[in-house]
């Protein structure tokens, strides 16, 4: 594996480095990343591994922490796991105010609480998202490649067809995702697709 980069190469590192917008930000590309060890600690705390192109994305790049944006490299579990309750907190306010209801979660409950209890033990199933600078990462599959999500509620859409493809498209002014986002991602790829048979809305309660 230390001889892949996955697209992140020093070229584009100098890219980036070059881009208003990092510079602005103070974002620094090809430098100052984490160890092995600071990774693999961080990684023991969440409790599951990072795909390979973001574990060499953070051994590789350093971000400060600027506004809500979450900087891996002053970690902090319980903003980590912040994001996962905002991400929580806006699949139900759609489920409760907006009529959203998946097929994997059957018929939809009279009971307001048996209904969000329902969403509640499905998300903790779900693949695990990795905040990545105004997106989402996803950690399952482990293994590179995987797509960058933009998400507000259920509003999910692609930023990135992968981890380089979002440096790209974010950094670069390039419009549109440079490459396809070729993973079908459990749950957050349906979002993005609005897959017929999987999204369901309205349904009649039970």
């Amino acid at each position: 594996m230390a001889s892949e980069n996955f697209g992140l190469t020093p070229e584009l590192f100098a890219q980036l480095n070059n881009s208003p917008k990092a510079r602005h930000l103070k974002i620094h590309f090809g430098v100052d990343g984490l160890s092995d060890s600071e990774i693999d600690d961080i990684q023991s705390k969440l409790g599951f591994a990072f795909p390979p192109d973001f574990r060499f994305y953070l051994s590789n790049a350093s971000e400060p922490a600027i506004g809500n944006c979450f900087s891996w490299w002053q970690f902090d579990k319980k903003e980590y796991e912040s994001h996962l309750e905002w991400l929580l907190k806006g699949v139900l306010f759609d489920v409760e105010h907006n009529d959203i209801w998946l097929k994997r979660w059957g018929v939809r409950p009279d009971n307001r609480f048996d209904m969000i209890s329902v969403v509640v033990d499905d998300f903790q199933s779900w693949p695990k998202l990795l905040p990545f600078w105004g997106g989402y990462l996803p950690a399952n599959p482990c293994e590179a490649g995987n797509p960058v999500f933009s998400v507000k509620q259920t509003d999910v859409i692609y930023i990135g067809g992968n981890l380089a493809d979002c440096l790209i498209s974010r950094y670069l002014d390039y419009e549109g995702m440079q490459s396809r986002a070729n993973k079908m991602i459990e749950v957050w790829s349906d979002f993005a697709e609005g897959r017929e048979g999987v999204l369901r809305s309205a349904i009649p309660k039970n």
